[in-house]
């Protein structure tokens, strides 16, 4: 299946889906900006997107389902400040962080011929990347003058995303064959992706 008929078939029980998990996961993110903030407010937006956004793909493996998730997450949560931005600023910068992943998973489809390594990568090099492209739409002021703090939050975003990105794919070898799974898939029209 090529890009355009990929992009032809994302239905409305995929975009249904979408939003339903974006709408779960975002309401884990809102929760927590309840009970705790800084540093670990920041550890669990990123973990609850990288999920959520793995839980997307995994499922249905179509192209700009990712960018999709990216903006229903930031607009569900839009008044959080998870990563330093809220409001427009927040929501265009997942929205790049969105293209940036289907960018990479595309490259890496196309490149290796595997749907979930493209996945992998793309997940973990866009969600490493969203504190940057966060502080530089924030101020590039704030990228000169703290490039240390900016550097820890890269590496918390890489150590986040790529330990919650193999935690999933460990869930995902258990339960991927499983009957429900399989007839999940078959109602999203994704089965024939693998």
């Amino acid at each position: 299946m090529n890009l355009a008929e990929e992009v032809a078939s994302i239905g409305w029980r995929d975009l249904l889906f979408v939003l339903i998990l974006a709408l779960f996961f975002t309401g884990i993110f809102v929760g927590a900006s309840f009970l705790v903030s800084g540093f670990w407010l920041a550890a669990i937006s990123l973990a609850c997107l990288v999920l959520g956004l793995s839980v997307c793909m995994y499922v249905l493996k179509k192209f700009l389902i990712g960018a999709f998730f990216f903006l229903l997450f930031s607009g569900g949560s839009y008044f959080v400040v998870g990563l330093g931005a809220q409001g427009g600023e927040k929501i265009l910068a997942f929205v790049l962080a969105g293209l940036l992943f289907e960018a990479v998973y595309m490259l890496v489809r196309v490149i290796s011929h595997k749907v979930y390594r493209g996945i992998f990568i793309g997940a973990v090099v866009s969600v490493t990347s969203l504190p940057l492209i966060v502080t530089a739409l924030v101020s590039w002021e704030i990228v000169w003058k703290f490039p240390i703090g900016l550097i820890n939050l890269l590496m918390v975003g890489f150590l986040v995303s790529l330990g919650v990105s193999l935690i999933w794919r460990m869930i995902w070898q258990f339960i991927k064959n499983r009957k429900w799974m399989i007839k999940l898939e078959s109602k999203l029209g994704s089965l024939k992706i693998r």
